[in-house]
């Protein structure tokens, strides 16, 4: 039978954390291949005069269950002291195992806990508190029964240790991880699991499954149920952290609750239709289904567990009004994004603190990730935040590393979604950070709201504050049965891309023009889409320095001798951006050549010139 095999499920102990004993020491006899008859410990051939014997026999006669303190009685003063060893087996005893990544060559790990089917993340803080609080809570009389908890401070009579004593030791007990650690992966070698190999309750393409209070609700393309956990298709173990401390009913009158609602006016934009005069500012919004099913999808994406290798993805919403150069914010793309902390354990981290993966820096960047974190909250990033940074995390396993822990590696299976806000178009370099970005612009509903002294609590508005105390049980039911529907779309449909031109032309202005808008991106855009370059659209194109040419006697450049400056003496930044507008908005580049490649080198297009006899690079672009 697999050492995972899964304790039945008891919804009444599912959130309750309980612990359960076996002898240390007839463990420790069993391990080493040795047997007890009648109280007797021999070796395999019956021998009993073995030293190792007669310490394991010692031990028999001596031990007492979850006691792990002794006297020291080679000084003077006796003297309490903690026997590490025995508190580790106690530990052992209690649940606790490790969890190796069985990545790193040092096979790194961290402490967990199973009980009840459920996995609960450990460290030496919550090791010292559970075993602190469970004695805390015992009668203090067992101190004073040497058959239970009692141990004398000298020979075998006289005093005993007090609970009070004890305790005072216990709760200042260091559990310094430079000496815990490698002493508890010795107690517990025989008790480590393969972190890639664990049987969690996991999602797949097909299924999703959320635990609350109650039971698992399981999302399909088809249906949304509750179920028991005992009655549950697949078994797995739960981490104590996932289950939503909620008791959920699945509803079926779609009426728009408060969160769905915040969603839609977030996701809201200008009718541009000038209003009557006394007209209430409000109606000049009308709701954007496109942009809004893009929310919806990417919501679903967040809230599925499941890491597809084909779709290594990170949903990012961004403020699609504001002016190139200007950070405005206060939109509701944060709120929206950071309400996945109630459907997972979220590790946050602020922008304005981000710093690159090429930095010293970057190295702790996650330092706050955990082994049971199910997503990473990137909120408000930089202008300068590149998406490179992001490659590897999104595309294989999560490592986490920190300046006071061991690395460790999340396997790609179980690794934690990443979500990302900003004010600003990230910058991407090739159509690889494309395909890893999806984009959700946000209105400027709400910023409208705050700077016209209103309160999106008010009743005008959502009519409450959202996640606070006047937000009923009807209204966290009526929140995560949209989450319910937002998973059901995703599957359904996948990531819904909405119409992002106008987002994608400002992040290539940020990226090639340092986030000034001095109309170079937007000549090229414009003589793009209007034919206004001579020749570019025509049979093989324009001559390439031709077309550099032209951007040079243009206006843009007539009336910026700075920007004429720059832009004459970087001929070849000029062909990369050319290319990069390209490949961003989804105009054809030389494609007559795209069976060759889709990079500029494999799409060039060389013609020999008559007069001078040299191979001349055309540029051909058409929509």
């Amino acid at each position: 039978m697999d050492k995972l095999e899964l304790i039945k499920y008891d919804e009444d102990k599912i959130l309750n954390r309980s612990s359960s004993f076996e002898d240390d020491a007839i463990q420790d006899v069993r391990q080493e291949g040795a047997e007890i008859i009648d109280g007797v410990v021999m070796d395999g051939m019956g021998d009993t005069t073995t030293p190792y014997i007669k310490e394991l026999q010692k031990d028999i006669d001596e031990y007492k269950v979850d006691v792990f303190w002794r006297t020291d009685t080679t000084q003077i003063k006796p003297k309490l002291e903690i026997d590490a060893r025995r508190l580790m087996s106690w530990l052992k005893r209690s649940g606790v195992a490790l969890l190796l990544d069985g990545k790193s060559k040092t096979s790194s790990f961290r402490e967990v806990s199973f009980k009840d089917g459920l996995i609960d993340n450990e460290n030496q803080d919550t090791m010292r508190t559970f075993a602190f609080e469970y004695f805390d809570n015992q009668d203090a009389t067992l101190w004073e029964d040497e058959n239970k908890y009692g141990v004398y401070k000298k020979g075998e009579s006289g005093d005993m240790w007090s609970k009070v004593e004890v305790m005072n030791k216990l709760f200042n007990y260091s559990f310094n991880p430079r000496s815990f650690n490698p002493q508890i992966k010795y107690v517990m070698r025989d008790k480590s699991y393969q972190y890639d190999t664990l049987p969690l309750l996991s999602d797949n393409q097909n299924n999703v499954y959320i635990p609350f209070a109650n039971g698992v609700v399981h999302i399909t393309e088809s249906s949304i149920k509750l179920i028991n956990y005992n009655d549950l298709d697949t078994k797995g173990y739960v981490w104590q952290s996932a289950i939503r401390p909620h008791s959920v009913e699945i509803t079926n009158d779609k009426n728009e609750g408060v969160f769905e609602k915040f969603c839609r006016l977030a996701t809201s934009k200008r009718s541009g239709v000038k209003l009557p005069s006394g007209t209430d500012w409000v109606d000049g919004y009308e709701i954007n289904e496109d942009v809004f099913k893009s929310l919806k999808t990417a919501y679903g994406y967040m809230l599925s567990s499941y890491n597809n290798p084909t779709e290594p993805v990170a949903p990012i919403f961004l403020d699609g009004e504001a002016e190139i150069g200007q950070e405005e914010g206060r939109n509701g793309k944060s709120v929206v994004m950071g309400s996945i902390e109630h459907w997972k354990k979220l590790a946050y981290n602020s922008g304005k603190s981000y710093q690159s993966a090429k930095s010293s820096g970057g190295r702790f960047q996650y330092s706050n990730v955990e082994i049971d974190t199910g997503f990473v909250f990137l909120n408000d990033t930089p202008m300068w935040f590149d998406m490179e940074d992001l490659y590897d995390r999104l595309s294989d396993d999560f490592e986490v590393g920190g300046k006071y822990k061991n690395k460790f590696i999340i396997p790609k299976r179980h690794k934690p979604k990443i979500g990302i806000t900003t004010n600003y178009p990230p910058k991407v370099k090739g159509g690889s950070a494309r395909h890893r970005m999806h984009i959700t612009p946000f209105g400027n509903y709400w910023l409208t709201c705050k700077e016209r002294g209103e309160t999106p609590s008010s009743d005008k508005h959502l009519g409450k504050m959202m996640f606070e105390d006047d937000f009923s049980k009807d209204d966290w039911n009526d929140f995560y049965n949209f989450g319910f529907e937002c998973v059901k779309l995703y599957l359904n449909e996948g990531l819904h891309k909405c119409n992002t031109d106008g987002i994608n032309l400002k992040g290539l202005i940020t990226k090639w023009e340092d986030g000034k808008d001095t109309g170079i991106v937007r000549w090229l855009v414009d003589g793009i889409e209007n034919n206004a370059i001579k020749g570019l659209s025509d049979g093989i194109g324009i001559e390439r320095h031709s077309l550099h040419k032209q951007l040079m006697q243009s206006d843009v450049c007539k009336n910026n001798l700075s920007v004429t400056a720059e832009w004459m003496s970087n001929e070849k930044k000029f062909y990369k951006m050319t290319w990069d507008v390209c490949k961003t908005l989804g105009y054809k580049y030389n494609e007559s050549k795209s069976h060759l490649g889709d990079t500029p080198n494999a799409r060039r297009h060389l013609k020999k010139n008559k007069t001078t006899g040299k191979n001349m690079e055309y540029i051909c672009i058409t929509k």
